[in-house]
C-alpha cells in the first residue's frame, strides 16, 4: 500500500518525466520523491462513479453505488479498464518491508484499520483536524500511516508506526520481518472534545489548539534510551505538541 502519481511523456512532447513514490522502503524508512517539470499538469485520481470501466467489468455496478466504490478515490488510467484490468485504490493503509533486492517480504494488510475500528468505534477514520469527522477518510487514503521508527531494543526489532489521520501509534515486533507481528496500539487522542477552543460544525474556526483534545496528526517518531529505559518522542502536527512514551517490554 503506497502513493503512486505516475507521468511519462515523449521526448517531443516536454523531454521531462516525474514520478512521487510513498511507501516505507525495506529498512522501515519512508521516501518521498517529487520530480516534475512546468510542462506537466496532471490528477492522477478519480472517484469510483467517474472512473471508465467497460459494461462487463466486474465492479461495474460496484463503482455506481456512493454505498461501495462510487466514492472511493482510485488511480485514474488513460483508457477504459476491461473486464480483466484492476482497479487500483490508493494505499496509504499498511506498512511494508523490503528486502535490499527490493523484495516485499511483509506487509500488514488490514491490520491498521481493523485495530482501528475495533478501539476507535464510530470515530474510525476520522481525520486530523476534527473531532466530528468519522469515517470521512475512507474514500480518501484511511488512517494515512505516514511516521515510522525501528529501534533495537533488547535484542529484538521494533517498528512504530505512526497514522497520520487516525492518530496514535501502531507497534510491531519486526525480528523476524516475514513474519512481523502487531503488539500494541495507543493513541492519546479525546474525540469527545474540540480540535480548537472555537468550532463551527465540528471544525476549527479559530486556530487555536484545544489541548484537552490530545495529540492530533504524528508526523515525526524518534526514539531514544535514558538511564536503561526507552521511549520513543513523537512530534505532531496538526496540535503542534510532542508525546513522549516509555517502552516497557
Amino acid at each position: 500500500d503506497g502513493r503512486e502519481y505516475g507521468f511519462k511523456t515523449t521526448q517531443a512532447e516536454c523531454d521531462q518525466a516525474g514520478f512521487k513514490w510513498d511507501e516505507d522502503d525495506y529498512q522501515g524508512t519512508p521516501d518521498y520523491t517529487n520530480v516534475k517539470g512546468s510542462c506537466l499538469s496532471h490528477i492522477d485520481e478519480v472517484r469510483g462513479k467517474k472512473l471508465k470501466v467497460t459494461t462487463d467489468h466486474p465492479l461495474a455496478e460496484a463503482l455506481k453505488d456512493n454505498k461501495q466504490l462510487a466514492r472511493l478515490k482510485v488511480i485514474k488510467p488513460n483508457h477504459t479498464l476491461n473486464a480483466e484490468e484492476n482497479v487500483q485504490a490508493f494505499g496509504a493503509r499498511s506498512f511494508s518491508i523490503w528486502n535490499e533486492n527490493g523484495e516485499l517480504v511483509f506487509d500488514s494488510g488490514d491490520d491498521f484499520a481493523t485495530v482501528a475500528l475495533l478501539n476507535e468505534g464510530k470515530y474510525f477514520n476520522s481525520t486530523n483536524d476534527s473531532n466530528s469527522s468519522g469515517d470521512d477518510r475512507s474514500d480518501d487514503k484511511g488512517i494515512e500511516p505516514e511516521a515510522i521508527e525501528v529501534a533495537k531494543i533488547n535484542g529484538r526489532y521494533y517498528a512504530f508506526i505512526g497514522l497520520e489521520r487516525q492518530g496514535g501509534i501502531m507497534v510491531y515486533d519486526i525480528t523476524e520481518p516475514k513474519q512481523a507481528q502487531f503488539l500494541h496500539y495507543v493513541n492519546h487522542r479525546d474525540y469527545t472534545q474540540p480540535v480548537c477552543t472555537l468550532v463551527e460544525d465540528g471544525e476549527c474556526a479559530n486556530d487555536t489548539y484545544n489541548p484537552k483534545a490530545g495529540d492530533l496528526a504524528p508526523e515525526s517518531i524518534n526514539y531514544f534510551a535514558r538511564n536503561g529505559q526507552h521511549f520513543i518522542a513523537v512530534g505532531n502536527e496538526v496540535s503542534g505538541t510532542t508525546s513522549v512514551f516509555r517502552i516497557e517490554i
